[in-house]
């Protein structure tokens, strides 16, 4: 099944709630923002998925 995607990679914002899991914002790579990641190991794992 093909489903198509504005981008290859894509970030998901998710909270655990009293209901559990949701899902708060699914964006494509390009538009999101870096909040607290640890951008050395994010820019490497892009160099490893896409050389």
């Amino acid at each position: 099944m093909e489903i198509w995607l504005p981008f290859e990679s894509c970030v998901i914002d998710i909270a655990l709630t009293g209901e559990g899991l949701k899902v708060i914002e699914f964006n494509n790579i390009n538009s999101s923002g870096f909040y607290a990641v640890d951008v050395p190991k994010y820019v490497e794992a892009i160099e490893v998925a896409y050389g």
